[in-house]
């Protein structure tokens, strides 16, 4: 059974990468689909996702997370997300700054609901 990656579950390792104060939110991250704010996600954590064949794309030395080769095609045609080459076999996947923005965006809303105290 492969673990589900979801918005709600990644809060504790995206703590220092939010909205600065004041920062205004991208309305248009939150119409993503679930695979594709969990994409971002991943990307924002380890700043990169490795290609990995039959495998999909991932984040470097973790196996369980894989995101769908379709996925990525639409962050790219959304310009959230560019394709990096590096010699012949190896392609890396890392935000734009139109991205990142929706990344962080996510993540300031994924961690809003763990830090207001509950009545």
């Amino acid at each position: 059974m492969t673990h589900a990656t979801t918005p709600d579950n990644l809060p504790w390792f995206l703590a220092g990468q939010t909205l600065a104060t004041g920062e205004v939110a991208a309305t248009g991250a939150r119409q993503l689909s679930r695979s594709r704010q969990a994409a971002l996600l991943l990307c924002l954590a380890a700043e990169r996702l490795d290609f990995r064949r039959r495998c999909g794309w991932q984040q470097p030395g973790i196996q369980h997370e894989r995101i769908c080769e379709r996925t990525i095609r639409a962050l790219v045609a959304a310009d959230l997300v560019v394709i990096v080459t590096n010699g012949r076999f190896t392609k890396h996947a890392r935000l734009t700054r139109r991205g990142d923005w929706y990344a962080r965006t996510l993540a300031s809303d994924a961690i809003i609901p763990f830090a207001t105290p509950q009545a």
